[in-house]
């Protein structure tokens, strides 16, 4: 018998005041390096146990569990996004104003970190038709989920067919379909089309193009689309051949927004130019500075009486001398 079981304090996300609370979850052991305070997990809740996103916010050892308390289905984030400081400020935040526990945590996140959850269908047994216990318009909707080459979403399903919820639920747990959770950012980073050699047991045979893009990728393990067909002078349609072959592999590789990438920054040196008073103080609180001791000094003014032209006075004295 186990003597501790690890634990979580979670601030789950969509949350009505009237239950809102930090819900404890278990860490399953394949999770237990990475489950720490401060990173977003994913965490089954409410009857239906549908994955909702959620905070840690706390870490202990428990010696006895009660059986309904749920794991931790997967953490989401490599480093935490809130620190020990930060976490307080939640509770602080939750205590004083009139929000929950994941209110507080969102105001601290960046716009468009947050990830969204999607409900989605496949078929999961193709002998449906066959079935005596499913319905014609389950049926249907099977045939349907059955044609398509990815899984269908669950807002889609309900507008093309009149089927309710709970039905949908009953056909999983019939084993009929299967239900899953695709986890995406609100806001992606941008993304470039890569290409890069699949992991091939045969030697290929191949025209002159497609050696000229073979042979470039092998020496540089990875490149964009764009790029290969810059180097190589070719078209895609080179590349979607050797990939139809099982020679390339596509994948997106993300690439992080900079706003500033292709921006211009010129320096403009201005010099400050102080009144009697602000050159009074400035000569104090430089005579202080080229002491080289520590000093503590108060620059005593009422607002807008110009302390800040004598702070940028000695700031450029400081940069002038290189230090």
């Amino acid at each position: 018998m186990r003597s501790a079981y690890p634990s979580a304090g979670v601030a789950v996300d969509s949350t009505t005041l009237s239950f809102d609370r930090i819900y404890s979850y278990l860490i399953p052991d394949s999770l237990r390096s990475v489950a720490t305070c401060g990173k977003r997990v994913l965490v089954p809740f409410g009857r239906g146990n549908r994955l909702r996103q959620g905070m840690i916010v706390s870490v202990e050892e428990l010696t006895c569990v009660d059986a309904s308390v749920k794991e931790i289905s997967s953490v989401l984030d490599e480093e935490p996004l809130l620190t020990e400081e930060m976490i307080k400020t939640v509770f602080f935040i939750h205590d004083r104003y009139f929000c929950t526990f994941y209110d507080a945590v969102r105001v601290m996140l960046p716009t468009g970190l947050n990830y969204k959850i999607n409900t989605v269908y496949s078929i999961k047994e193709k002998s449906y038709a066959e079935r005596t216990d499913i319905s014609e318009a389950e049926k249907s909707l099977c045939t349907y989920l059955s044609t398509r080459k990815k899984p269908v979403s669950k807002e889609n399903l309900l507008k093309k067919f009149p089927l309710s919820d709970r039905l949908l639920t009953q056909l999983c747990h019939s084993g009929v379909i299967l239900r899953e959770d695709e986890v995406f950012r609100h806001t992606g980073d941008s993304t470039v089309k890569m290409v890069a050699l699949a992991d091939i047991s045969f030697t290929p045979k191949l025209t002159p193009k497609q050696k000229k893009v073979y042979d470039l990728v092998s020496s540089v393990g990875k490149a964009s689309v764009k790029e290969i067909c810059y180097y190589t002078g070719v078209t895609s349609a080179v590349l979607d051949a050797l990939e139809k072959k099982g020679v390339l592999r596509y994948f997106q590789d993300e690439v992080m927004r900079n706003p500033y990438a292709d921006a211009e920054y010129t320096a403009k040196r201005t010099t400050t130019v102080l009144s009697t008073m602000q050159e009074q103080a400035y000569s104090s609180l430089l005579s202080d500075y080229n002491s080289e001791k520590a000093c503590v000094s108060l620059l005593y003014g009422v607002t807008g009486s110009g302390k800040t032209s004598v702070f940028m006075k000695l700031i450029e004295k400081c940069f002038d001398d290189g230090r």
